[in-house]
């Protein structure tokens, strides 16, 4: 990226001249490490907490829907969040694993192919590790931090509730007062089906026909 171009920080939405600007999964830019909030952004607005999850078939489209949520939630409504996305890594034409990313600026390998772990979800060796350090961590802190407004999971799903830490991270973001954005496994039993079923969870299907409409549609759902 030029030291020069502008894009929009998930995190404090700097537009300025600002060089340090660091890129997560699929180049677009997300975080700063040197993050403070901006004195001259207005105010939050006032939102209702809400816990919304994304569902949807695997392919289309969920953690780039919430990626995109999170950066509007920014620009456009003054909040800040915390927690967590997922991004597939590819050998070739093929998917090969999963790195995780933090929205406080850490960053690791969640699982791959090559990954040797007792913990297995189908081809995929699974670092518990590094999703109790990077992604239970950044759920634990976005909700003991009064500064951070929004929670963002992506995902709930097979790999992730092996841990009973991620597990019951996920039910204290939901239980706080703060809004949560998740993305959630679209079949599952067990955990998966009892966090769907709660009586305050917005669930939404994405898919390829709404994905372009649900950014906005979400966004009026918190005012």
């Amino acid at each position: 990226m030029a030291a020069d171009e502008k894009q929009l920080c998930v995190i404090c939405a700097w537009r300025g001249t600002c060089n340090k600007k660091f890129s997560g999964g699929g180049g677009e830019s997300l975080h700063c490490v040197d993050f403070v909030r901006d004195v001259s952004l207005k105010p939050p607005q006032e939102i209702k907490k809400a816990n919304i999850l994304l569902t949807g078939m695997p392919g289309v489209g969920k953690t780039t829907l919430i990626v995109k949520l999170a950066a509007e939630m920014i620009s456009q409504m003054r909040l800040r969040p915390g927690g967590f996305y997922t991004h597939e890594t590819r050998e070739g034409f093929f998917r090969s694993g999963f790195k995780i990313f933090s929205l406080d600026g850490r960053e690791g390998v969640l699982a791959d192919t090559k990954l040797e772990s007792q913990h297995k979800v189908g081809k995929y060796g699974v670092d518990i590790k590094a999703l109790e350090d990077i992604g239970v961590a950044s759920l634990e802190a976005a909700i003991s931090n009064k500064d951070i407004d929004v929670i963002i999971i992506d995902e709930i799903g097979r790999m992730e509730t092996i841990s009973q830490r991620f597990k019951d991270a996920v039910l204290a973001a939901l239980n706080s007062p703060k809004i949560v954005v998740a993305t959630i496994q679209h079949e599952g039993n067990g955990y998966i089906f009892q966090i769907k079923n709660r009586e305050d969870i917005k669930l939404i299907e994405v898919t390829e026909e709404n994905r372009e409409k649900l950014v906005g549609n979400i966004l009026s759902m918190l005012t």
